[in-house]
């Protein structure tokens, strides 16, 4: 999760789990082209429990990592887009977020 709250950073939408699972998972179905808010919020309700969940809950599924990469995935890409050509290669090759 700290990854994709860079990536969202460099990117210029920036979240912040602070502000709780689903204001991030609307921010990210709202910025992001491909994703839903199903997918976003499964994503942030992973990151949710692995955070804050007891000891026994604290271990996500493969679902729910599969739905964080997803999320993950479509944000680089976005940010990457966005990007110039030098902010671009240090995306890619110097912070090597994907």
């Amino acid at each position: 999760y700290v990854r994709l709250e860079q990536v969202t950073r460099l990117g210029g939408f920036p979240i912040s789990f602070r502000e709780g699972a689903s204001v991030c998972a609307a921010r990210l179905e709202q910025v992001i082209p491909g994703i839903d808010r199903e997918t976003a919020g499964k994503a942030m309700a992973a990151v949710d429990r692995a955070a804050f969940g007891n000891e026994n809950q604290r271990e996500i599924t493969p679902e729910q990592r599969q739905q964080l990469w997803l999320v993950y995935e479509a944000a680089c890409r976005y940010t990457e887009e966005r990007l110039g050509p030098l902010w671009r290669w240090y995306f890619r090759y110097i912070k090597a977020f994907f």
